[in-house]
């Protein structure tokens, strides 16, 4: 048995099996939803920046605001937003104050480029968890939220 490496009793062993495993899932989950966008015509980048938006609508979100949301680089956000505004998804104003500034929205044709993608999705996830009891379920999602909020508010720089 290998000596624990912290107070919550991690062996270093077990790192490695957390670490690999959450390697492996991200990289078979990231490959599967890019098949999945892919049928809508989306990216993942697209996807989640669509996504960003719809869950912050009561925010006037700028390009910079985004960058640092989606964890991606100015100029591939900048190529999103344009991408998704010449596809009526997004629109965009300038600020009024500094014109360089520019403010992302969602349209209505984006909330539906939403609901399409998860109309496409569905049958898809309910088939990963088919075997899944309601309490595994409700356990997963909340260790989930609990692993994503730790991760959002412990940010690399």
């Amino acid at each position: 048995m290998s000596t624990p490496i912290s107070k919550f009793m991690i062996s270093p062993d077990q790192l490695v099996k957390f670490a690999t495993q959450m390697s492996i899932t991200t990289q078979l989950f990231e490959s599967r939803m890019n098949k999945l966008f892919s049928r809508s015509g989306l990216t993942d980048s697209q996807f989640a920046l669509l996504n960003h938006l719809a869950r912050h609508q009561d925010k006037n979100e700028s390009v910079s605001d985004l960058t640092n949301a989606l964890e991606l680089n100015q100029p591939a956000i900048t190529k999103i937003v344009q991408k998704l505004s010449k596809s009526g998804l997004v629109e965009t104003r300038k600020d009024e104050q500094d014109s360089r500034k520019k403010y992302v929205s969602i349209t209505p044709a984006g909330y539906q480029a939403i609901g399409s993608v998860m109309k496409d999705l569905g049958p898809d996830i309910i088939q990963w968890f088919e075997a899944w009891s309601a309490d595994e379920l409700e356990q997963f999602s909340s260790d989930l939220k609990k692993l994503a909020t730790w991760l959002d508010e412990n940010r690399l720089p």
